[in-house]
């Protein structure tokens, strides 16, 4: 694959990679990231892909979240429902 088209598929896959990352964080920011670190790995590539690459895309978009779930695991969403139950503890009695 050349570089302008690997780079005329980024621009088009980009948006599509972020949606998909954001089903997996949640987070704008880390979605972002993700998808940029696919992008410099299949940059990396470029010379051996093929057209199309929107699978391959995916699938290192997909590994690249549940990499980064398994690094940062959810604690957040443990301490929110630990104040909910203790705020509705307090509220009845």
């Amino acid at each position: 694959m050349t570089p302008e088209e690997f780079q005329n598929e980024a621009a088009h896959l980009r948006q599509s990679l972020v949606s998909e990352a954001m089903q997996y964080v949640r987070r704008a920011d880390v979605a972002e990231d993700i998808v940029q670190d696919c992008l410099v790995r299949l940059w990396d590539m470029h010379g051996d892909l093929r057209s199309p690459m929107a699978a391959l895309a995916r699938i290192v978009t997909r590994n690249l979240c549940l990499d980064f779930l398994r690094r940062n695991p959810h604690v957040d969403d443990v301490a929110l429902i630990g104040n909910t139950d203790d705020t509705e503890t307090a509220q009845r009695h």
